[in-house]
């Protein structure tokens, strides 16, 4: 789809000129319906923080596969990464499914969280002038008082850079909610962090991964598109 062509398709969609179409990441057969679970995998590259860290493409890539799909059960593996530590004891998910509303509170199992070091680019903070500011301003707001302060720059530098990874495995229990007509679901994965990367040189919190962002933690959602039973009339 051309990006002229997605913006037609927003300003209908706004207007109410057509029907609401969710955005999947893969298609495949609904699995209640089939009776199988095709290949599935959905990644989430981080590319742009991978590239400020000078890090392998693909290091902080995270990904999602849906396992098993049944009138009892929806279960995924997953696999997140991030710039700092990960705790694997507090992951929360959700599971939205076409018009019967959100799945919580899955049964979650994971290993340990693992960490790898690569030599990459870290942030460095160096000094480089000077700069001469007013210090104090009578009541005529003119300047009584000068000051010389260093001033600074930060610069990506090699360096190492750790990469933690997480892996897991999701079952949400199946009361009815997803059926074999269902033809859209989107999972939801947090998974707390213990603190926050270092800004890059430019301080642009994209470069850091996702738990740069928010109440410490790590997220990210995949959705599969369903193709199932016809709809019922």
């Amino acid at each position: 789809m051309t990006r002229s062509t997605l913006s037609l398709v927003t300003l209908a969609t706004s207007l109410g000129l057509v029907a609401c179409v969710h955005s999947t990441d893969v298609e495949i057969g609904n699995p209640i319906h089939t009776g199988k679970v095709e290949d599935n995998r959905i990644t989430r590259p981080h590319s742009y923080a991978e590239q400020h860290h000078g890090l392998p493409p693909g290091t902080l890539t995270d990904e999602a596969r849906l396992t098993t799909m049944s009138d009892a059960k929806v279960c995924f593996a997953f696999t997140m990464h991030e710039l700092v530590a990960i705790d694997g004891n507090q992951v929360k998910a959700t599971l939205a499914g076409s018009k019967k509303g959100t799945l919580e509170r899955p049964l979650v199992q994971v290993t340990p969280a693992t960490m790898r070091t690569y030599t990459g680019l870290v942030p460095e903070r160096r000094q480089v002038g000077h700069e001469t500011v007013c210090t104090r301003k009578d009541q005529y707001n003119v300047c009584q008082g000068w000051e010389t302060r260093p001033t600074y720059t930060t610069e990506m530098v090699p360096g190492p850079v750790n990469v933690h990874e997480l892996k897991g495995n999701l079952c949400f229990k199946n009361g009815g909610e997803l059926t074999e007509q269902t033809d859209y679901i989107k999972l939801a994965v947090k998974v707390p962090t213990l603190g926050k990367p270092e800004l890059a040189a430019n301080g642009n919190p994209f470069a850091m991964g996702f738990g740069a962002f928010g109440p410490n933690e790590a997220r990210n959602e995949f959705a599969w598109g369903l193709v199932g039973a016809p709809k019922k009339q």
